[in-house]
């Protein structure tokens, strides 16, 4: 039996095709990461056309692949700072009952406002320290 045999579905790649900014584009991605984007949209009330269109107006020219893999890891670099305190999950509580997430698409601005800050910058105050 080879390596291949063995593959993890969840790292296997899916392409979707979805319209972004009026234009229908292939996006590629492993199984796992566009579980995880539908997870953030059910928890966040998005569909996954409505955030790919913040993204690519956000950030024209970039590669929406690239964007989108980070918006999802910088959701839950946020998500699991705002639960930290709490030591509960979003699933488990829920995006509204966690201490300092007053609305239900403020992880999903703080992760798109950390993608547009200059590298270095994204989660750090004038002074250098963490937000």
């Amino acid at each position: 039996m080879s390596f291949l045999d063995n593959r993890n579905p969840n790292l296997s790649r899916e392409v979707r095709t979805l319209v972004v900014a009026g234009r229908a584009r292939r996006i590629g991605l492993e199984t796992y990461l566009w579980e995880a984007l539908e997870e953030i949209g059910r928890r966040e009330e998005f569909t996954i056309p409505e955030v790919l269109d913040r993204l690519a107006s956000q950030f024209s020219g970039e590669s929406i692949t690239g964007v989108l893999r980070l918006f999802i890891i910088r959701y839950y670099e946020n998500a699991a700072s705002v639960s930290g305190s709490t030591r509960h999950t979003l699933a488990e509580t829920g995006p509204e009952a966690v201490a300092g997430v007053s609305e239900h698409s403020s992880l999903v601005d703080r992760a798109l406002a950390d993608l547009a800050a200059p590298r270095g910058t994204a989660g750090t105050d004038a002074d250098g320290t963490d937000t």
